[in-house]
């Protein structure tokens, strides 16, 4: 058979080669469209193919973010909206009156411990001796503060700090008589003679109180003046009362007696916004009754008089929150007033919460008859019964109050030495400056730079020893904060970043021009955008600075990082900051320095509790003019 062949297509065929004319046709008239348009108009290709600067995407975003929110929310009525807030108050007023009874149950325990401490001490038939010390050294501290008030009047040699030095002047010589008189004291002197040293001293005082001096000498003098008043009117009038009489008496408590003995009946009809104030004036009452019982603890292990310990005592007012403000608002009417009211009421709770777990009371909710801690104690408490331990702080040690110290090692025993309580409490005071540091805890700077090295994860088989640093931080600021010298830094004000710390969060700030003055030789002037971000930081020294990026006076900032325990650990911290710092560790404050004071490596030792597991460190930051820096410094058991 011979086979044949056709040079006709196939159908199939003739119908792919007319598509691929087609397409060979469209090609070139978009080619020619292309370039056509490119000849005519040749920025806009470049101008569509440019990537958008930051400025234009923020702005983009700002506008999604605007659109989304003009889209209808969750629908509620007025009516709705009011029942979901008061359901959500009562529940909040509920929670908060528990914690309240069982801050009251702790209180009352502490008068009990505080009244048994200065009973004791009261008997002491050297009492009143023993004020004569403390009269020369207050005297001394006010005398040396208007002698630098004046050195730094002459140095900058104008008009008004001149009128003020000559209205210094009285007020020396008021010191001078107090001074005088303390030296050639006895205890037996006439009314006589203390008339004209009373009369002295309340002018002393008034003057003190009065808002110029207290600007030019400190809120310190004006401490030390009425310390000086206190301690001449007990000997002048042999009060043992007045002369035992420490951070807190029972009076102080915000509730009167009647008002006490029957507490649910007095809380009950508060407002939200009452019930947290009172929440927070229980807990610094607390933490008064508390610093007595250590002092009583001091004195006995330091054996030196009752009134002396007090003085040289470590002890630092309880960090109140104050949101009076966001708890006074009207009832809400729309669900983003719904929101920010369940805010405020979650932000109140969360405050009252911190307030009774640092007077060592148990949450209410948790499991009961259980001990608190797992099983190590706060404060003694025994949850159930709310008991005192062994002792003040309860067997073992346990965790201290806020700021004061007071933490002890859980795997030792009930009773701990007396160097170990000097070690917890004789550390640096609000009244002595200057104090027997022998006993305290020292860190040698030189031995601590030749040896120091970095680390944020602790173990047991850890080659790492010694002195330890912790270096690695994201920042985020500057912030505005006017900070002057002189004036001490209000912590009261609590910012989200406190509450909780994201680190994908951009935020905002007012404060664009940055005016910075550094000692590294940074100095100028910069605009920046208000946006702020975390930024990550390792530092190569034991100090934290500021970068440079970041620099600027009169500035707050935030500094984050979480450190590892591979076991619950209790460690003296070195903390040093410039200026104003309050650190929190787990959320509890362990640091607060509310002065612009300058950087000094062990500017206050602490004994802190790290828990198993990650910690969180927040460092909460103020800057003055001039460096900006802080340090966080684990110091080797001894």
């Amino acid at each position: 058979m011979k086979l044949t062949t056709s040079k006709e297509l196939d159908p199939i065929e003739r119908r792919m080669q007319r598509g691929r004319r087609v397409a060979r046709v469209v090609t070139c008239i978009v080619l020619l469209a292309v370039g056509v348009t490119a000849l005519l108009k040749p920025d806009l290709f470049s101008a569509q193919l440019s990537m958008p600067s930051e400025q234009e995407r923020a702005e983009a975003k700002k506008q999604r973010q605007k659109k989304q929110s003009q889209k209808p929310r969750r629908r509620l009525s007025k009516l709705d909206v009011e029942r979901l807030a008061k359901l959500r108050e009562e529940r909040a007023r509920k929670q908060m009156m528990e914690m309240l009874r069982r801050l009251e149950q702790r209180i009352v325990l502490a008068e009990k411990e505080e009244a048994a401490v200065t009973a004791r001490f009261r008997k002491d038939p050297a009492l009143f001796d023993s004020l004569l010390p403390l009269l020369v050294e207050h005297s001394d501290k006010v005398y040396g503060a208007i002698r630098k008030s004046r050195m730094q009047a002459y140095g900058e040699k104008t008009s008004v700090l001149h009128q003020k030095l000559k209205q210094l002047e009285p007020v020396a010589r008021e010191v001078q008589i107090v001074w005088q008189f303390a030296r050639r004291y006895q205890s037996h002197a006439t009314e006589d003679a203390f008339k004209p040293l009373a009369a002295a001293v309340d002018r002393l005082t008034r003057v003190l109180a009065e808002s110029d001096y207290t600007e030019l000498l400190g809120q310190q003098a004006l401490r030390y003046g009425l310390s000086i008043q206190s301690n001449v009117d007990a000997i002048r009038n042999q009060d043992r009362d007045m002369a035992v009489r420490g951070f807190a008496q029972p009076e102080d408590h915000p509730l009167s007696a009647s008002q006490r003995a029957q507490f649910d009946r007095t809380i009950r009809p508060m407002t939200m916004a009452e019930l947290h104030q009172l929440s927070q004036l229980m807990a610094e009452h607390y933490k008064n009754l508390m610093g007595d019982v250590a002092a009583g603890e001091l004195a006995d292990a330091a054996e030196i008089p009752f009134p002396v310990a007090l003085d040289k005592l470590a002890h630092e007012p309880y960090a109140k929150d104050d949101m009076q403000e966001e708890l006074q608002q009207e009832m809400p009417e729309n669900v983003d007033q719904l929101d920010q009211f369940t805010e405020a009421l979650t932000e109140a709770q969360m405050s009252a919460a911190r307030a009774l777990m640092e007077s060592g009371g148990e949450m209410p909710g948790q499991g009961e008859g259980e001990q608190a801690d797992g099983g190590e104690g706060q404060g003694g408490d025994k949850s159930g019964d709310a008991k005192f331990g062994d002792g003040p702080f309860g067997s073992g040690g346990g965790n201290g109050t806020e700021n004061s110290n007071q933490q002890g090692d859980p795997s030792g025993p009930g009773q701990r030495s007396r160097e170990a309580v000097w070690r917890s409490l004789a550390l640096r005071s609000d009244l002595a400056a200057s104090q027997d540091r022998s006993r305290q805890i020292t860190v040698n700077k030189k031995k601590v730079l030749a040896n120091v090295l970095p680390g944020r994860r602790f173990s047991s088989q850890s080659e790492r020893k010694g002195y330890l640093f912790i270096d690695t931080w994201h920042i985020i600021g500057p912030w505005d904060a006017q900070a002057t010298r002189g004036r001490q830094i209000d912590f009261s004000k609590i910012y989200p970043l406190e509450k909780k710390v994201d680190l994908d969060a951009i935020y905002t700030t007012g404060k664009r021009h940055f005016l910075y003055d550094d000692e590294r030789g940074y100095a100028g002037k910069d605009e920046r955008s208000g946006r702020l971000r975390w930024q990550f930081y390792q530092s190569p020294t034991v100090e934290v600075r500021i970068p440079r990026e970041q620099l600027s006076n009169d500035a707050l900032y935030f500094a984050y990082t979480e450190v590892y325990f591979e076991q619950e650990t209790t460690m003296n911290l070195a903390i040093a900051s410039d200026d104003a710092a309050r650190i929190r560790v787990n959320g509890k404050i362990v640091f607060e320095d509310a002065g612009l004071s300058p950087y000094e490596i062990s500017e206050q030792v602490r004994v802190v509790k790290f828990k198993r597991g990650v910690n969180k460190i927040l460092v909460r930051l103020v800057n003055g003019p001039g460096p900006c820096r802080f340090s966080l410094l684990l110091i080797p058991k001894t």
